[in-house]
């Protein structure tokens, strides 16, 4: 599975947005190619039947329009317009906004693949609190990003920001989210750069 996504953190970075909005239709042509990833199937697997789910940093919305076409009740946020725009063609309620749009305890699940790693790095606590609040106790996450410790800009011009697992695991931890499951995966960005991804499932404490 690949590892990109716009943005979805507060404000976020001037660059990247305006890539993605530039590249909005042929990103989507990119991305919507490749198959479901198990880590969505097993995300959905975890919820129950007609529950609210939001996809935080939704990008051109396949996961939300996969995650609607499964029954349940999905809201698709992106801070970048084209993105929103793509996201809603696919029949789903999408909201323009990052992390900072989510509503309080509205979700029993939040997807957010491959969007954190674009925001600066001093956001990602106020982000995730925000994620964390936006869940129900007992609610689902599936988060994902690119692993290391690098700051850099790709080739394109986009922000990233690499996180390692033991801090992503005492930041939910500190926002009350329990680590479930760890999982890594090797893919390859919408600029051929070779990333590895780190994918982390947790649950709002109850």
């Amino acid at each position: 599975m690949t590892g990109d996504r716009a943005t979805a953190g507060s404000g976020g970075d001037p660059a990247t947005l305006d890539f993605y909005q530039a590249n909005a239709g042929r990103y989507a042509d990119w991305s919507q190619g490749h198959a479901v990833p198990k880590t969505l199937e097993h995300f959905a697997a975890s919820l129950p039947a007609g529950a609210a789910v939001a996809d935080l940093g939704c990008g051109a919305g396949w996961a939300s329009a996969w995650l609607h076409a499964q029954g349940f009740a999905v809201t698709a946020f992106d801070p970048v317009p084209a993105m929103v725009a793509l996201a809603a063609a696919r029949g789903v309620t999408a909201i323009l906004g990052g992390a900072e749009a989510l509503p309080r305890a509205a979700y029993d699940g939040l997807w957010c693949n491959a969007a954190l790693q674009h925001i600066p790095r001093a956001d990602l606590p106020a982000a995730l609190a925000r994620i964390a609040a936006a869940l129900r106790p007992g609610g689902r996450l599936f988060l994902s990003v690119h692993e290391g410790d690098q700051t850099l800009r790709d080739g394109l011009g986009r922000l990233y920001n690499h996180h390692r697992e033991v801090d992503l695991r005492a930041a939910l931890a500190a926002c009350g989210l329990d680590t479930l499951h760890v999982s890594r995966a090797a893919g390859q960005g919408f600029d051929g750069r070779p990333i590895t991804m780190l994918r982390l499932d947790a649950s709002r404490k109850a």
